[in-house]
């Protein structure tokens, strides 16, 4: 018997970024992420610059050498980190909607055919 799966069925829980090269991305550009009632906003922070992030943003730090996998990795762990799920924690708790709230899920970072 062969096992078959539907494409379109999700066989884990987890979320996939598309993310690119250090050299594409610039000092101050900002990743947002939200649950469509609560929103965390990341800033990156380019490590030659270092000249932090607004008040209120989530620092990625990066250098413009870093290939596109050492991004993925720095932005999973700042997501990952527990400054920022206790942050999605506590917004959790004050949901705008009438309808229950689930705990923040952490993200895994895969990259298809290549090694980690």
């Amino acid at each position: 018997m062969q096992e078959s799966y539907d494409t379109n069925e999700r066989l884990a829980e987890q979320v996939s970024l598309d993310v690119p090269a250090g050299h594409e991305i610039y000092e101050g550009q900002t990743l947002t992420l939200s649950d469509g009632r609560n929103t965390v906003t990341f800033e990156f922070d380019d490590l030659a610059i270092n000249n932090g992030v607004q008040a209120g943003h989530v620092r990625i730090a990066y250098n413009t050498s870093d290939s596109d996998i050492v991004m993925a990795r720095r932005i999973r762990d700042v997501i990952n980190s527990a400054p920022v799920q206790s942050l999605v924690r506590r917004l959790r708790r004050w949901p705008t909607a009438r309808r229950p709230v689930r705990p923040a899920r952490r993200i895994a970072s895969t990259c298809p055919g290549r090694s980690r």
